[in-house]
Parts: C-alpha cells; sequence; structure tokens
C-alpha cells in the first residue's frame, strides 16, 4: 500500500553521461501520481496535511502543503513525501547523477544515483517522451537507512533518447497505522505492529513518543522547561445589545518556548473572571525568543489575523503569517525570513505594524521589523540595526518582504542581542526604534515608509540618549543621520538637530519633548541633551 508519489525536480540540468554514448536524455519531471493510498493515514492531530511525526523529527511548524518554508524551491508537500527537512535549503530530494552503461550480464541499463530515506520506497521510471506517459521501470527499492543508493534501469539502446524520473512512495507493511518511514524515525519495526512491547502496540508507543520528544512539555504535563512566553489578545466579545459595551471575553494566543523551540496555544475566556479554555495548540516550532502581534483591525466574518516571530539557530529570524478561525483552529499562510541568506546572524527583533485600508475595508498590514544583526562569516565586525519590511494580504494571508535597510550608522550595538531592542507606531507610516547600547545608553531611529511599505527614511536621533545610570544629561558622539539608500542613491541626510518626540511615560499622550543643550569645550565633537522629563521616563511602552 502506497501514498501519492512525489517526483523529483531538476529543470534543465543534465545529468552527467559515461563518456561514448550521446544518444540518451534525462528529465526528472515533477509530478504527483496518485496510487493506492494507505489504508491508515498517519498522526496527524493538528490537520494540516502531514505527519507529526515527520514535523517533530525536523522541528517543523505546521507548514503549509502549498508553500516552500526554507526557499529550496521544493514545496513542502514534496518535502514531506521525501521526507526531507522543510527548514533545511539543502536537504532535498534530487538525483545527483545519471549515466549509462551495462550491467553484469551485459544488458544496457541506466544509473541513477540519489540520496534516500530509511523507509522510504524508490521507484524508476521512464518515458520515452518528454511529457509522455511514464512507466515503470527496473524494481522498487526500499531505502534500509539514510544515506545516498543507486538504481539500475534497463535501457532499450534502440531509443534515441529516454526520460527517467524517480517515484517515491511511503510503505505500511504491518498496517498498524505507521509509515515505514516513520518507524525508522521513532525506531520502530515496520515488519511488527508490536515491535515496541508497547502495551498499545508500535501506534501507542508512537503517541508516546510524540509526547516525550515535544520539545515545549514532558510527558504527563510537566512543563519545567518552560523559559519563554509571549501573548496577544486576538478576539473580543464586547457585552450590551449591540456589542459595543466593555469587554465580556474573548480569544488570545500564548507562544510559550523553551529556548529553543515553542508552541502556539489558542485560549477562550467565556466570560470575565472564568478560566480561560484551551481551544487548540500547533506543533513544536523551531525557534526562540517567539514574540506574537495581533493584526488589527480584522475583516468581518475571517480569521483573526495575527502574525509570529522566532530566532533560529541557523542566525535567522523568522516572521509568520497565521490566523485563528472562528472554531479556533490554527491557520498557517506563510512564513519568510531574514538573515542566512544574506551572511546575517540576528540576535533580537520587534514587530510593529500598521493597517492599510481598500475599498472592502482593510487590504493589507505593512509589518516594520528592526533587527539587531552581525555578520555570519566576520564575528569581528561590528553589530548593527536594520530595518526590514513585510507587507501580509489581509484577505489571504500572504506574505512576503518588500524592503531592508542597509546596516544603519550606529554605536554600540550588543551583538549577544541585549539591546532591548524596541519599536513603536508613532502614527501614519512613521516608527520609532530605539535600543540600548553597551555603554547603558539609550538610542533612537526614527523610520518612515511609504504606502507600500517601501523605506523611504530613517534618521538617527541622539535626543533620546538617555544616562540611564541617573544623570538626565551627558555627552555622546555624534551621529551620522543615514537614509536607508543614502549611500547607494544619494540621498541626502536628514537634519540632526530635529526635536525629538516619542511616546511619554505618563499616559498622557503628550509628547517628551528633548531640547539641545549648549555643549561642553571638547577635543572631540560631542552633543549635550537635556531632558524636560524625568529621566527615569519609559521610552516606548512594551506593547505599544
Amino acid at each position: 500500500m502506497k501514498m501519492p508519489d512525489f517526483h523529483s525536480h531538476a529543470p534543465d540540468r543534465h545529468p552527467p553521461m559515461l563518456p561514448g554514448i550521446s544518444c540518451f536524455a534525462a528529465a526528472l519531471i515533477a509530478a504527483l501520481a496518485p496510487v493506492v493510498p494507505l489504508a491508515a493515514a498517519p498522526i496527524d492531530d493538528d490537520g494540516d496535511g502531514t505527519s507529526d511525526i515527520w514535523q517533530i523529527a525536523h522541528g517543523a511548524p505546521s507548514v503549509g502543503m502549498a508553500g516552500d518554508f526554507d526557499g529550496d524551491g521544493r514545496f513542502d508537500a514534496a518535502e514531506f513525501a521525501a521526507g526531507t527537512d522543510p527548514l533545511s535549503n539543502a536537504d532535498f530530494f534530487a538525483v545527483n547523477a545519471v549515466a549509462l552503461g551495462e550491467d553484469r550480464a551485459g544488458d544496457p541499463v541506466a544509473r541513477l544515483r540519489f540520496p534516500a530515506k530509511a523507509g522510504k520506497v524508490y521507484q524508476a521510471q521512464v518515458a520515452e517522451e518528454l511529457g509522455g506517459r511514464f512507466a515503470d521501470a527496473g524494481t522498487a527499492v526500499q531505502a534500509a537507512a539514510d544515506g545516498e543508493i543507486e538504481l539500475e534501469v534497463p535501457r532499450d539502446p534502440a531509443q534515441p533518447r529516454s526520460f527517467y524520473q524517480i517515484a517515491v512512495s511511503d510503505i505500511d507493511a504491518d498496517d498498524d497505522g505507521l509509515t515505514a518511514y516513520e518507524e525508522a524515525i521513532i525506531g520502530t519495526s515496520d515488519g511488527d505492529k508490536d515491535s515496541s512491547g508497547h502495551p498499545a502496540g508500535d501506534s501507542g508507543f508512537a503517541r508516546d513518543w510524540l509526547k516525550s520528544n515535544d520539545p515545549g512539555f514532558h510527558p504527563g504535563g510537566d512543563q519545567a522547561n518552560l523559559k519563554e512566553v509571549d501573548v496577544a489578545w486576538v478576539r473580543l466579545a464586547t457585552g450590551g445589545a449591540s456589542g459595543g459595551g466593555a469587554a465580556v471575553g474573548g480569544d488570545f494566543i500564548t507562544a510559550a518556548g523553551t529556548g529553543g523551540y515553542h508552541q502556539l496555544t489558542a485560549w477562550r475566556v467565556s466570560s470575565p473572571g472564568a478560566n480561560p479554555a484551551q481551544l487548540s495548540t500547533a506543533p513544536p516550532i523551531a525557534g526562540r525568543a517567539p514574540q506574537v502581534a495581533f493584526l488589527s483591525p480584522g475583516n468581518v466574518g475571517g480569521p483573526a489575523r495575527f502574525a509570529t516571530g522566532c530566532l533560529r539557530a541557523n542566525g535567522g529570524f523568522y516572521l509568520s503569517s497565521r490566523g485563528l478561525k472562528a472554531d479556533g483552529a490554527f491557520a498557517h499562510y506563510g512564513t519568510a525570513e531574514f538573515g542566512p541568506a544574506a551572511q546575517q546572524k540576528v540576535s533580537a527583533y520587534a514587530i510593529a505594524y500598521a493597517p492599510r485600508l481598500g475599498e472592502q475595508g482593510v487590504s493589507q498590514y505593512l509589518i516594520v521589523t528592526p533587527l539587531l544583526t552581525q555578520h555570519r562569516l566576520l564575528p569581528s565586525d561590528p553589530a548593527a540595526v536594520r530595518i526590514v519590511t513585510w507587507r501580509v494580504d489581509a484577505g489571504t494571508g500572504a506574505l512576503s518582504k518588500v524592503d531592508q535597510s542597509a546596516a544603519l550608522a550606529n554605536q554600540g550595538v550588543p551583538a549577544d542581542g541585549s539591546g532591548d531592542l524596541r519599536i513603536a507606531r508613532l502614527g501614519g507610516n512613521r516608527y520609532a526604534v530605539t535600543y540600548t547600547d553597551v555603554n547603558a545608553r539609550l538610542n533612537q531611529f526614527e523610520v518612515e515608509t511609504d504606502n507600500a511599505g517601501h523605506l523611504t527614511e530613517i534618521t538617527p536621533v541622539q535626543a533620546l540618549a538617555w544616562d540611564l545610570r541617573g544623570a538626565n544629561s551627558f555627552d555622546v558622539p555624534l551621529h551620522t543621520p543615514r537614509s536607508p539608500r543614502s549611500a547607494a542613491a544619494g540621498m541626502p541626510p536628514r537634519s540632526a538637530s530635529r526635536t525629538a518626540i516619542s511616546s511619554s511615560a505618563s499616559g498622557t499622550g503628550r509628547p517628551t519633548r528633548l531640547t539641545r543643550a549648549r555643549p561642553r569645550p571638547s577635543s572631540s565633537p560631542t552633543t549635550r541633551w537635556t531632558s524636560r522629563r524625568s529621566p527615569t521616563a519609559s521610552l516606548c511602552p512594551r506593547r505599544c
């Protein structure tokens, strides 16, 4: 019994041939050919169409079948079918070499070499014409272990050319509801449904394996390894006949993490003072420092939109577009990353957003994320602040990256992510980004975008460089204001003498205005800033 086949795809690439043989062409065609399905589907408690065992084994989130989480050109559905890692663009199924020759009996064969996964079944197929009907060729092989294998496929030397592909499928030989690939992961045998000795058989062992390998929680509900948590309300229920009264309940989401993985859980509060009821929990997601940001306002009748962020072991920042349906089920619409492709390691991030209205309500959300980064291959290079913008379609939830800045002109950015990086929307397309430098001084940038999310101007503002040790004025080196494209496009810098505006801590909504004081004579250029408010004022609330 098999699951739908997955066919490797390598367009416009000619595999190496043996010398002296030229009447041959090999093509690897992407297709999904339905065959006899498994009698019992893999364990899929989150209902996303993929095996929970495969997800936890690779630390994968609830990936969308049509997405390409790691950007390696293979849809996540293909990664699942092939048993490859959906979070690594270095792990994907492809035929590495094709060669023509003869077998030991002297009969003509084609040899196809490719990486295999334990338990998966591989069948070579051949067609005489590109786009023609493929037929099985040779004998199917089941991989006993991970590693490269080679298939010998009989060929007709009279054919001027042939096209080959490899079909990858699953098998459940002992009919216990677990594929041979899944059993290879958890350490049981596909030849015996009771190979584990578990009272409930191998299927019961698999359930216990999922619990014990869930990075967020131990079996029995012990949460001793919980290290991080973030929370956001995503839907409120209000009282009154027209629903315009005070909030009486609603739905919220928690992101609970261990420092390496995290899980999203949806909760519902039915009435004031009531304990929250758990609605759903997503499988473990690789990444630390999780954050949840509710994207408001939402469109009537649609899921509650929200974004999540995290940092992964590869140094990347990952932003996901998600939704909470009315029945409490999660939806995952897409994930994008910044860092690995740009050879940057991200140590801290923050999230802010602005809704954009269309004719039918909110059409999209523009997300602005400041990042603390450092070059991955040059750790001696100083850390820097970068700004990256993103766009979420309010109708479909589709996520796309819009723009990114160069390393901004700043000083003393902590490379370990300890700079308490924050962002607040000031109104319209303007944002304030603050961080604490290695000298315990608070620095701010003002960031502006256009209505499409493209960065238009970034201005360092010295006025918010507070002395956190207690004095309300001190000397700081002059910053050079810089636009994100000033170096490349020759954009003029914005004046550094602009008065700084930020949210006040008093809750009055009045801006904190900082004025420039007379500088002291010095051998190096400095600027003294004096505050009219208390130096202990909070410049940007955590959830503003």
